[in-house]
């Protein structure tokens, strides 16, 4: 395991390497590492990673994950300003709170059938997203016209910022809308609710 600011400030890394019996990333365990470009855990049997655990790795454009990640907790990738893809891998179930924040360059990003729980304000400070998708598979979440629901769409998670519409009319079947959904939109003038 990989214990708690374990590696934050480490300047100088470029690449790290990590045995495959990895299992724990633990809270802001690489904090503003901005030398490392590409976070790749594909071969281990990484379980979760704690709060924070990439905070400011401003350098990272990549990351890849196990299908055993199931946990990805707040904050995770919080200012990766350099990020551009986002592999998950298809065991991922749990997304913490503003887990994507300040990732500037994150254009699209996958989320699997596994996930079964999506924090508040995962996308803030997003403006190069243009698409989320989900699994057709998934049991718990959907898109319509780029927008992130629940699978029953009661519940509206994300309206991303780079959706151009002046106007928007939120689903008559929608009874919560998360934290934040709206925020960072400078060209929704109008939001209607039924």
């Amino acid at each position: 395991n990989v214990a708690t600011c374990c590696f934050d400030h480490m300047d100088t890394f470029t690449e790290v390497k990590v045995p495959s019996t990895l299992r724990t990333i633990g809270k802001y365990a690489f904090w503003a590492n901005d030398q490392v470009t590409v976070f790749d855990f594909s071969n281990t049997q990484l379980e979760e990673v704690e709060e924070g655990g990439f905070t400011m790795c401003t350098g990272v454009k990549t990351y890849k994950f196990p299908d055993t990640a199931k946990k990805l907790g707040d904050l995770v990738f919080y200012d990766n300003e350099s990020v551009i893809e986002m592999d998950l891998g298809n065991g991922v179930e749990y997304l913490g709170d503003n887990i994507f924040q300040r990732c500037y360059s994150l254009k699209n990003l996958h989320i699997p059938a596994s996930v079964t729980y999506i924090g508040s304000d995962i996308f803030a400070e997003c403006p190069s997203l243009e698409s989320v998708t989900v699994s057709p598979e998934s049991e718990t979440f959907c898109v319509q016209d780029n927008i992130l629901f629940t699978k029953s769409i009661d519940q509206l998670i994300k309206y991303p910022i780079v959706l151009e519409a002046p106007e928007y009319t939120v689903p008559s079947s929608v009874k919560n809308i998360y934290f934040a959904a709206f925020a960072g939109n400078c060209n929704l003038k109008k939001v209607n609710t039924g």
